[in-house]
């Protein structure tokens, strides 16, 4: 079969073969015409190729004959399939027909027994007996047993995944006219779907995510969480257990629910018993159906989840701290102990391991809702808190662990950055604004307890001093006191000379040998007072040495010979130090005032708003954390929001109204009851004596309308706005530093609201009783009744109402001196104050929205001429113009929050409000 063909020249030249796959094909050889073959084959078999060898040949022929095989065992499975397709064709037309319906019934029995329908699922949660009433009657503990089921919660979350599914299907068939509300976000912050895979397991290692694999898929939640859903029911059966405290948080969350339960209970009773049976009694035409039920239900739901999402940041802000409450106090009544234990009695120590195991649980909790440096750093805060309130005159020891770094939850605002605020805002402005921001009955409360705790540390050790065996392990303490104070304000050549003069050893020995020297002690103090005055000013020098020989003499008076010569002793002692301890303190608080004087410039420069911003950070945490981290100032902005473009609107009409009149307003309709007269409308005769000049030495800025400053610059002015006096639970996390200065702004705001309603009336009884000849007069008088009325309530804490009376019957005197005249027109006036002064009276209100259109004027206007001539606008038609200074004053210390609060919180508010 095979032919060879030699080669007469150097070209090479091959063997083409040809193996029939069939043995009756005839070879192309033996045909007696070749057939043509095709170009591209000619061209190929044309190629020259190196000669075939013999194992070539013989895998080519072994492949030729698996093609054979393989071509017969193709064709037997064609003629077996064509005689089973035959045979069950001829079947097919012997049997009947079966029914469609026949094939629906029975697929739809298999959806039954592997899905339920609706009605199924309805049946079965009706069947857990879990209705708005039977809750009420059950046990607390016996209802969370029975929701926490794994019945009840698979029986549950089935049904809600069917309603969800059915829910999206009507909303897609509709052509989406449902309205959907989203609500991912908030199921997010629920927290009672599932951990996710990355978390950190029991053992304490996390599982790895593949970097491209499920880390990448997003986990989609259910709309109706289940938990959620049955923990509506646990508050309508139990809302005293569930809730701590009755605030209007706790009172929108169980409206809701109460909402949520009733149309869910409805959907369930309609899927059973269908539409025609169950109509709203106020429906008399048309039945609910499950498409409209299913669209009421779903908006109960998203308030109700809404609710729920509020009330749960409120109440876990709550928890954390009662939780740091009770660790303080811990730590409080340990430092107790320890401190009534000095001198080594160790006889409690059962009692103390019981504190410690409790302390060793609650900082467990603390470690639940934070890292475990976070109870650390409540537990240190305080520790240190209490060391400066028990001993006074001693510094705290500091503790030898390194400082470690908080959780943002849990870290105390620092000294500096306290200090930096109050610098950042004029603290010449508002003087004597602590950290801690407490009330003025809080401060008088801290003053005396110091007081009182000051005294009796005293006390005891004159005590000691006095005894038949004297101890002076006190007084020793208290002179190394005085020694390292010394030599830590000193300059490091005088320290030698200080250790030399107060040496411990020394005066340990003379107060041990029972003798003591008078003399010794007096140069000691003589030494101290020098050493201070040499640190001092020099304006400080003069009296502080009167101060001292004042005190000398006194002491001179007491004899320190005969028997009972250790009192006047302990008494030079006790006196002595107490005095050089004050001196101490006093020129350590003069030289922190010269560094902040110093440091002043540097931290007004964008330097200290930049360190402020770190701070805030490190507390809260960065931008991108502030929906999680800060839901008291996303509660403040939200609430602020749905009214900014109207605000703006009527500020800028008023700007343009207040331009085109050039000076003062109309009169404007006052209530019936009270309405002004005279010449109250004549802005050159009453306007304040101050009103020229800010309070802040400068102009402050106007609101250009850029949306962040304008939303802040109006937040801060509805905070003080309130009735209500702030408090730190509830003020924003980006405004705690400021709580004491938007306290301040609040009373003051609240004040010259006093102020304007008592010249409203003042000016009515003047009018009425023509107790005035010319009706000029008028606003002179009521000029000098608003500066008795802005002295007595600045001087007086609590202001009642007799005592404004009285304020204002100084003025009524000289009117008219008849004794029984006067005793009427003050009851007249008190009668009026009490009615005008109440929240929801229509002078109250007119007032109080005036006086808020004055501060709105200055907080968007500035207080440059334009914001001046809004704030007279709106104080004149209630006869206050003469408060106008008053109100810039309190809206200048607004603008300074909300420029700086916007510089420093900017990226944190912007982060909040983006999407809105």
């Amino acid at each position: 079969m095979a032919v060879g063909l030699e080669e007469k020249s150097e070209r090479k030249g091959g063997v083409a073969l040809y193996f029939p796959a069939n043995d009756d094909e005839p070879s192309p050889a033996s045909s007696s015409t070749p057939p043509k073959l095709p170009r591209r084959l000619s061209r190929r078999l044309m190629e020259s190729k190196a000669p075939s060898t013999a194992e070539e040949i013989e895998a080519k022929l072994r492949k030729a004959d698996l093609r054979r095989q393989a071509k017969r065992q193709r064709a037997g499975y064609s003629m077996e399939r064509r005689r089973t397709s035959d045979i069950v064709r001829a079947n097919m037309k012997g049997m009947p027909k079966q029914d469609p319906a026949a094939i629906i019934a029975r697929c739809w029995r298999s959806f039954v027994q592997t899905r339920k329908t609706t009605f199924a699922l309805a049946k079965a949660f009706q069947a857990l007996d879990i209705t708005k009433e039977s809750v009420k009657s059950m046990e607390f503990e016996q209802l969370a047993s029975k929701i926490n089921a794994t019945a009840t919660i698979q029986t549950v979350k089935a049904l809600l995944v069917r309603l969800e599914s059915r829910f999206s299907i009507l909303r897609t068939t509709s052509g989406n006219k449902l309205s959907m509300e989203k609500v991912d976000h908030l199921l997010k912050r629920v927290g009672f779907h599932g951990r996710s895979s990355n978390q950190v397991n029991k053992t304490g290692r996390s599982q790895t995510i593949g970097f491209g694999k499920a880390a990448k898929v997003p986990c989609k939640l259910s709309r109706y969480t289940v938990k959620v859903v049955l923990f509506a029911y646990m508050i309508l059966g139990h809302p005293e257990t569930v809730f701590i405290g009755k605030s209007e948080f706790e009172n929108a969350l169980l409206e809701s629910a109460s909402n949520f339960v009733q149309e869910f209970e409805l959907l369930i009773k309609i899927i059973l018993e269908g539409p025609l049976r169950t109509m709203h009694e106020e429906q008399s035409s048309t039945p609910s159906s499950i498409r409209s039920q299913l669209e009421i239900f779903d908006k109960r739901w998203c308030s109700y989840l809404h609710h729920f999402v509020v009330w749960k940041d409120k109440d876990a802000i709550f928890f954390e701290e009662n939780m740091k409450g009770v660790a303080r106090q811990l730590e409080s009544f340990m430092a107790q102990t320890s401190k009534l234990r000095l001198e080594g009695d160790n006889s409690n120590i059962a009692h103390d391991t019981q504190v410690s195991e409790e302390q060793k649980i609650l900082r467990e909790k603390l470690q639940q809702l934070g890292s475990s440096e976070n109870s650390s750093s409540v537990a240190g805060s305080s520790s240190l808190e209490l060391d400066s309130e028990y001993s006074p005159g001693f510094r705290p020891v500091e503790s030898s662990k390194p400082e470690q770094p908080t959780s943002s939850s849990a870290m105390l605002v620092t000294e500096n950055e306290l200090v930096a605020n109050e610098i950042v805002h004029d603290y010449h402005h508002f003087l004597a604004v602590s950290s801690n921001a407490p009330t003025e009955a809080e401060n008088s409360l801290k003053v005396k307890l110091k007081k009182t705790m000051e005294k009796a540390f005293w006390d005891g050790i004159m005590e000691s001093m006095e005894e038949d065996e004297p101890d002076f392990s006190w007084v020793i303490k208290v002179l190394k006191e005085v020694r390292d104070e010394l030599c830590e304000m000193s300059p490091p050549s005088w320290r030698s000379e200080i250790a030399e003069k107060i040496d411990i050893e020394i005066v340990s020995q003379i107060l041990n040998s029972g003798t003591p020297d008078v003399g010794y002690f007096k140069q000691l103090l003589d030494f101290s007072l020098v050493t201070l005055q040499k640190l001092s000013a020099p304006a400080k020098e003069k009296e502080m040495e009167a101060s001292y020989q004042r005190l000398m003499e006194e002491l001179g008076d007491v004899s320190f010979s005969g028997e009972n010569s250790k009192r006047p002793f302990a008494l030079l002692m006790v006196k002595g130090l107490r005095f050089i301890l004050h001196q101490i303190q006093n020129l350590k608080e003069e030289i922190a005032k010269a560094h902040l004087r110093m440091v002043e410039p540097l931290i007004k420069s964008p330097a200290g708003l930049e360190y402020l911003k770190s701070s805030f950070a490190k507390r809260c945490g960065s931008p991108a954390d502030a929906p999680t981290s800060l839901p008291l100032t996303r509660q403040w902005l939200s609430s602020v929001w749905p009214n900014v473009e109207l605000e703006w609107k009527e500020h800028t009409d008023s700007v343009a109204s207040a331009i085109s009149k050039d000076a003062g307003v109309q009169p404007e309709n006052l209530p019936s009851t009270i309405r002004t007269g005279g010449s109250s409308l004549i802005p050159s005769k009453i306007i304040s004596p101050t009103s020229g000049t800010s309070s802040h030495g400068k102009e402050q800025p106007e609101c250009k309308g850029e949306r962040l400053d304008l939303l802040i610059r109006l937040g801060l002015l509805k905070l003080v706005n309130q009735i209500k006096g702030l408090s730190s639970d509830t003020l924003p996390e980006t405004l705690k530093l400021n709580l004491a200065r938007l306290r301040t702004v609040q009373s003051r705001l609240q004040r010259i609201i006093v102020i304007s309603t008592s010249l409203l009336v003042m000016r009515q009884i003047l009018l009425n009783e023509r107790l005035v000849s010319n009706p000029s007069e008028v606003d002179s008088i009521l000029s000098t009744c608003a500066k008795h009325l802005c002295n007595l309530l600045d001087i007086v804490e609590n202001v009642g109402i007799l005592e404004i009376v009285e304020a204002l019957g100084i003025v009524l005197v000289d009117c008219d001196s008849d004794p029984k005249k006067l005793q009427a027109r003050k009851q007249i006036i008190a009668n009026m104050l009490i009615k005008s002064l109440q929240a929801g009276d229509v002078v109250y209100n007119r007032v109080s929205r005036n006086i808020y259109l004055a501060m709105r004027g200055i907080v968007l206007g500035g207080s440059s001429r334009k914001g001046r001539q809004l704030a007279e606008a709106a104080l004149l038609p209630i006869g206050a113009g003469a408060l106008t200074g008053k109100v810039v004053e309190a809206a200048e210390a607004l603008i300074v929050m909300a420029v700086v609060s916007v510089i420093v919180h900017g990226d944190w508010y912007r982060e909040l409000i983006k999407n809105w």
